[in-house]
């Protein structure tokens, strides 16, 4: 303890900025939010302590308690505004009480097999592997219907769907399925 004492009493150059109740604050509000942005922690930094620091600061301290930036993948798959959308629907449909005995559901999808990434935080001591990103992505378009019997078999193929095509999904798929 006195070692770390002198040292720290030895140090030259600039006070720092940080103490034991920043890094504390840093902690928690990384291991919250992983993909929370460097320039989001400075205004949480700002509006509870009062202080102003820079990124570097920010990227700085985080090492210190072992949060690294990395990129990883991402993918986003219902958008906010959907997701609410669906929630309501879904919220209506139990208070009318709604079965769907009589409904088919289906659907038609074009899957792009694709590498999104963006920045995360990331404990230093985790291994971590960098996807390579192709040029030109594999498509698949996906056909699959449900109800309250079970699923339709799903059908996946590549290339464009023409009528003639939909028609023969349906005539293979949902014409057995309704029998």
């Amino acid at each position: 303890m006195i070692k770390v004492w002198l040292l720290v009493m030895n140090r030259t150059g600039r006070p720092t900025i940080f103490n034991q109740i920043h890094y504390d604050f840093l902690e928690d509000a990384i291991s919250n939010n992983r993909d929370i942005s460097v320039e989001n922690l400075i205004l949480k930094i700002n509006a509870k302590f009062s202080i102003k620091v820079s990124s570097s600061t920010v990227i700085r301290a985080a090492k210190k308690i072992s949060w690294v930036r990395k990129t990883t993948r991402y993918c986003q798959i219902v958008s906010e505004i959907n997701s609410i959308k669906r929630s309501l629907y879904a919220q209506f449909c139990l208070l009318s009480k709604d079965q769907f005995l009589d409904c088919i559901f289906i659907d038609e999808s074009m899957i792009e097999l694709e590498v999104h990434t963006l920045q995360r935080w990331q404990k230093k001591t985790c291994r971590f592997f960098k996807a390579p990103a192709a040029k030109h992505p594999m498509k698949l378009l996906l056909w699959v219907g449900i109800s309250f019997r079970g699923a339709t078999p799903i059908c996946i193929f590549n290339g464009k769907m023409r009528n003639s095509d939909f028609i023969r999904i349906l005539d293979r798929n949902l014409l057995p399925f309704i029998k």
